[in-house]
């Protein structure tokens, strides 16, 4: 089976190191939200220390 056949190795490797950097970008994108939208939904009770 020729590996090379349908497209030449360095660019399947970029294309997925394009992939993974897409898939880690929007992983963090993901955290980043919840984060902001946890930190805007829960007050922090600066007053009362207990």
């Amino acid at each position: 089976m020729n590996l090379e056949a349908v497209a030449p190795l360095s660019d399947t490797m970029s294309i997925l190191g394009l992939g993974m950097l897409g898939i880690f970008i929007v992983t963090a994108a993901i955290i980043i939200t919840i984060t902001l939208l946890n930190l805007l939904a829960t007050p922090s009770k600066k007053g009362k220390q207990s």
